[in-house]
Protein backbone atom coordinates (compact mmCIF):
# COMPACT_ATOMS: atom_id res chain seq x y z
CA UNK A 1 0.00 0.00 0.00
CA UNK A 2 1.33 3.42 -0.94
CA UNK A 3 0.04 6.12 1.44
CA UNK A 4 1.30 9.68 1.90
CA UNK A 5 4.48 8.91 -0.05
CA UNK A 6 5.28 5.87 2.12
CA UNK A 7 5.07 2.18 1.21
CA UNK A 8 3.59 -0.49 3.47
CA UNK A 9 3.64 -4.20 2.66
CA UNK A 10 0.53 -5.80 4.17
CA UNK A 11 -0.07 -9.54 4.28
CA UNK A 12 -3.70 -10.15 5.29
CA UNK A 13 -3.40 -13.94 5.29
CA UNK A 14 -0.67 -13.82 7.98
CA UNK A 15 -1.94 -10.64 9.70
CA UNK A 16 1.48 -9.04 9.35
CA UNK A 17 2.81 -5.84 7.86
CA UNK A 18 6.07 -4.10 7.11
CA UNK A 19 6.08 -0.37 7.85
CA UNK A 20 8.18 2.01 5.73
CA UNK A 21 11.91 1.38 6.14
CA UNK A 22 11.44 -2.04 7.77
CA UNK A 23 13.03 -4.01 4.95
CA UNK A 24 14.20 -3.77 1.39
CA UNK A 25 12.67 -0.86 -0.51
CA UNK A 26 10.60 -2.72 -3.09
CA UNK A 27 8.83 0.36 -4.46
CA UNK A 28 10.37 0.01 -7.89
CA UNK A 29 9.31 -3.67 -8.01
CA UNK A 30 5.59 -3.04 -7.54
CA UNK A 31 5.40 0.54 -8.79
CA UNK A 32 7.88 0.46 -11.69
CA UNK A 33 8.29 3.31 -14.14
CA UNK A 34 6.66 2.44 -17.45
CA UNK A 35 9.94 3.16 -19.24
CA UNK A 36 11.59 0.31 -17.30
CA UNK A 37 9.13 -2.31 -18.60
CA UNK A 38 9.24 -4.39 -21.77
CA UNK A 39 5.97 -5.89 -23.06
CA UNK A 40 6.09 -9.70 -23.14
CA UNK A 41 2.64 -11.17 -23.77
CA UNK A 42 -1.09 -11.10 -23.01
CA UNK A 43 -3.35 -13.91 -21.94
CA UNK A 44 -5.76 -15.22 -19.32
CA UNK A 45 -4.83 -16.35 -15.86
CA UNK A 46 -6.25 -17.04 -12.41
CA UNK A 47 -6.34 -14.03 -10.10
CA UNK A 48 -8.60 -13.35 -7.10
CA UNK A 49 -10.49 -16.54 -7.85
CA UNK A 50 -11.38 -15.50 -11.39
CA UNK A 51 -10.04 -16.17 -14.87
CA UNK A 52 -8.94 -12.70 -15.98
CA UNK A 53 -7.10 -11.13 -18.87
CA UNK A 54 -3.58 -9.84 -18.22
CA UNK A 55 -0.71 -8.06 -19.91
CA UNK A 56 2.73 -9.26 -18.87
CA UNK A 57 5.83 -7.09 -18.75
CA UNK A 58 9.45 -7.72 -17.76
CA UNK A 59 12.14 -5.57 -16.23
CA UNK A 60 15.84 -5.80 -17.05
CA UNK A 61 16.51 -7.48 -13.67
CA UNK A 62 14.25 -10.41 -14.61
CA UNK A 63 11.22 -9.30 -12.60
CA UNK A 64 7.98 -10.27 -14.39
CA UNK A 65 4.76 -8.36 -13.77
CA UNK A 66 1.26 -9.33 -14.87
CA UNK A 67 -1.36 -6.57 -14.75
CA UNK A 68 -4.85 -8.08 -14.39
CA UNK A 69 -8.05 -6.45 -15.66
CA UNK A 70 -11.66 -7.33 -14.85
CA UNK A 71 -14.38 -5.67 -16.93
CA UNK A 72 -12.00 -2.94 -18.07
CA UNK A 73 -10.91 -2.13 -14.50
CA UNK A 74 -7.37 -2.75 -13.19
CA UNK A 75 -7.81 -5.14 -10.24
CA UNK A 76 -4.26 -6.18 -9.41
CA UNK A 77 -0.93 -7.55 -10.38
CA UNK A 78 1.17 -10.62 -9.90
CA UNK A 79 4.89 -10.00 -9.53
CA UNK A 80 7.57 -12.67 -9.81
CA UNK A 81 10.65 -11.19 -8.14
CA UNK A 82 13.68 -13.29 -7.18
CA UNK A 83 11.62 -16.42 -7.88
CA UNK A 84 8.94 -15.45 -5.36
CA UNK A 85 5.42 -14.73 -6.68
CA UNK A 86 3.45 -11.97 -4.95
CA UNK A 87 -0.14 -10.97 -5.65
CA UNK A 88 -1.26 -7.36 -5.14
CA UNK A 89 -4.97 -6.61 -5.21
CA UNK A 90 -6.08 -3.08 -6.08
CA UNK A 91 -9.02 -2.21 -3.85
CA UNK A 92 -8.87 1.58 -4.10
CA UNK A 93 -6.96 3.39 -6.80
CA UNK A 94 -6.94 7.00 -5.67
CA UNK A 95 -4.09 9.51 -5.56
CA UNK A 96 -5.62 11.29 -2.55
CA UNK A 97 -7.50 8.79 -0.36
CA UNK A 98 -9.17 10.07 2.81
CA UNK A 99 -7.00 9.81 5.96
CA UNK A 100 -9.34 7.27 7.56
CA UNK A 101 -8.95 4.76 4.68
CA UNK A 102 -5.61 3.47 5.93
CA UNK A 103 -5.85 1.75 9.30
CA UNK A 104 -3.85 -1.35 10.14
CA UNK A 105 -5.87 -3.72 12.38
CA UNK A 106 -4.58 -3.86 15.95
CA UNK A 107 -4.03 -7.64 15.78
CA UNK A 108 -1.50 -7.38 12.90
CA UNK A 109 2.15 -8.07 13.74
CA UNK A 110 4.90 -5.72 12.63
CA UNK A 111 7.74 -7.52 10.80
Amino acid sequence: MHVNGENYVINDSDKRYEPPGAGEDITEHFMPKASSLAYMTSGYGEFIGKRLIYDEYAKADGTRIRFYVDGGKWVGMKILYSGIPRDYTISNFNANPPDDVFKIPSDYEVV
